[in-house]
């Protein structure tokens, strides 16, 4: 019955091109040999020249079959093999994307799937040239304010993106504020995904 078995199992066994998987189907290909017939070491690597689904490791065994000192030998040459294979793809493919550019903000570096302005839900654009008014939590930009003399009130004149924009100055506040029309008009790109609630001195909430 056991033998029965093996045979079954025999007529459609494949032992697949995975590097990962290779080196324990082929052991257990050769277990079901063993149970079926009594093969020498080269009558088995012949029979797994006939299962295995990568050229690669069928050309290896052609090439090479009377060379191996054994059945384990030739399955161990061919798992190194594959692992060398696969990480030469990974390699190109690596390098591939370094070169590619997104589809998505136009920087190039990595995928649409990675890509940090999807990810926040901003719209697709060309954000190579937007990246330096950007606003984002993780990167905060500095801009210049200047004064020659003494501050008499607290509206300060400052530099955003190249124009001088009024601003009021509040030392106690904890966040800054501008005006939508204004940062759209400056060319920001506002990250509008946080909401804050505002309160004046009274604790009124806006």
């Amino acid at each position: 019955m056991q033998i029965e078995t093996a045979r079954l199992l025999l007529r459609s066994y494949r032992v697949r091109d995975n590097p990962d998987t290779f080196k324990k189907e082929c052991q257990e290909y050769s277990k079901l040999l063993d149970q079926v017939d009594n093969l020498s070491e080269n009558d088995k690597i012949a029979k797994l020249m006939g299962v295995v689904d990568s050229d690669l490791v069928f050309n290896k065994l052609s090439l090479d079959c009377d060379k191996y000192a054994s059945y384990n030998e030739a399955v161990l040459q061919c798992e190194n093999l594959l692992k060398t294979s696969k990480a030469r793809k990974l390699a190109r493919r690596e390098k591939k994307s370094d070169n590619e550019e997104c589809s998505h903000c136009k920087h190039k570096g990595h995928m649409v799937k990675n890509c940090r302005f999807k990810k926040k839900g901003l719209p697709s654009g060309d954000y190579t040239k937007k990246n330096k008014n950007y606003v984002s939590e993780q990167k905060a930009t500095i801009n210049n304010v200047y004064q020659n003399k003494d501050i008499s009130s607290n509206l300060l004149v400052v530099n955003l993106n190249g124009f001088d924009v009024q601003s009021l100055l509040d030392t106690g506040a904890t966040k800054t504020i501008i005006c939508g029309d204004t940062a759209s008009n400056l060319g920001l790109v506002i990250d509008p995904r946080k909401e804050f609630e505002m309160k004046t001195l009274g604790m009124k909430n806006f």
